[in-house]
């Protein structure tokens, strides 16, 4: 293969990595997997989150095991999971979306 296919190849790999993330995440705070498992993404204090940290959370899942920190998360008291290594940097966290959840406006 030549250099230029690979470069290629990688970098389209990554803005489709990169924009998946960040669309579903930013506009609905939701990927296909969070729609299926009824959750979804939120600031540290419950707000939707900006585009910033949408960002972030998502050049985040670059780090090395990052695929595999929720093995050591738990579930707190409200049956949410802990946050994962992405979530931390980010300050986001995933929370179960059910009928009492909304994100509150603001930030």
């Amino acid at each position: 293969y030549s250099l230029f296919m690979v470069l290629f190849c990688g970098t389209m790999s990554f803005a489709v990595f990169f924009f998946y993330y960040y669309i579903c995440e930013y506009k609905g705070g939701k990927t296909l997997g969070k729609k299926f498992f009824r959750t979804m993404v939120v600031n540290d204090d419950g707000t939707k989150p900006t585009r910033n940290a949408i960002a972030i959370r998502t050049l985040c899942r670059l780090i090395p095991f990052d695929s595999i920190s929720f093995l050591f998360t738990n579930v707190d008291e409200n049956g949410n999971m802990t946050r994962t290594w992405h979530d931390t940097l980010s300050h986001t966290r995933v929370v179960r979306d059910n009928r009492s959840t909304t994100i509150k406006k603001g930030a």
